[in-house]
């Protein structure tokens, strides 16, 4: 079982696209996958999801919910989904005086994580409570960066949150595997020189897979669809499936 939480607190970075895909890449790769959305835009939950749903990750953490009950499967086979509304929006707020609430989602869903043999959590575009509750969760990190004029902005801080999770929260087996570069224009100097930037950083980090920019990804979320049953022959298609079997490959 591999938990894997896509981080970056920098919005525009296609982090929802990237684990929506992610998701069912894997799952049409035949893997049981679990999508987890803890971005209170819920944009990942409406991909699958015609209508707001009734119980969200909002009752497994304040109404005690089980999350079996608010885990539905989605109409990709082996794919299910865990969703979020607006409502998560308040949880920093409501979490704040909670004792252990660094912890707290770990703490609910814990009992299902060998259920499946993936579990993809796509964050909100902040660091606060829902976050480190995701990093707390998982073992995994891919950090999406976009291949523009801004792309390492922010990212200092996002390396020392994980890396005071890793110390402060005794959670020593939280590792980066890998940062994937996306909205790459290769024609464009701008998506040169940040990919250039992003691979002196990181080094050996960078996955080899780019993320092209390509209009069907944008159109597919519109749809309700991942990449894979709207243009399954687009770029966009293409590039999300070499990502995803360069995950599996990485494990």
């Amino acid at each position: 079982m591999r938990t894997i939480a896509l981080i970056n607190q920098k919005g525009g970075c296609a982090k929802t696209t990237t684990a929506v895909n992610l998701s069912t890449g894997l799952a049409i790769k035949g893997k049981k996958v679990l999508l987890v959305d803890m971005d209170p835009q819920a944009n990942a939950t409406s991909v699958f999801m015609d209508t707001e749903p009734t119980k969200t990750i909002f009752d497994i953490l304040f109404e005690e919910l089980s999350v079996n009950k608010v885990i539905i499967p989605t109409p990709v086979k082996n794919l299910f989904l865990l969703p979020s509304d607006i409502n998560l929006s308040a949880t920093d707020l409501k979490l704040a005086e909670k004792i252990g609430r660094e912890k707290i989602f770990y703490n609910r869903i814990k009992d299902i994580l060998h259920d499946y043999e993936y579990i993809i959590i796509d964050t909100p575009p902040s660091l606060g409570l829902l976050t480190i509750n995701a990093l707390t969760t998982t073992n995994e990190i891919i950090i999406p960066i976009s291949t523009s004029y801004f792309a390492m902005k922010g990212v200092s801080l996002l390396l020392n949150t994980i890396e005071l999770v890793r110390k402060n929260l005794e959670h020593s087996n939280l590792k980066i595997t890998g940062v994937l570069c996306t909205m790459y224009d290769p024609v464009t100097n701008v998506s040169k020189t940040a990919l250039t930037m992003i691979k002196d950083f990181f080094k050996e980090k960078v996955m080899k897979t780019l993320i092209r920019t390509n209009i069907k990804l944008e159109e597919a979320h519109s749809a309700g669809k991942s990449i894979f049953q709207y243009a399954p022959n687009s770029h966009g298609a293409e590039d999300y499936m070499k990502f995803t079997e360069e995950v599996l490959k990485n494990g």
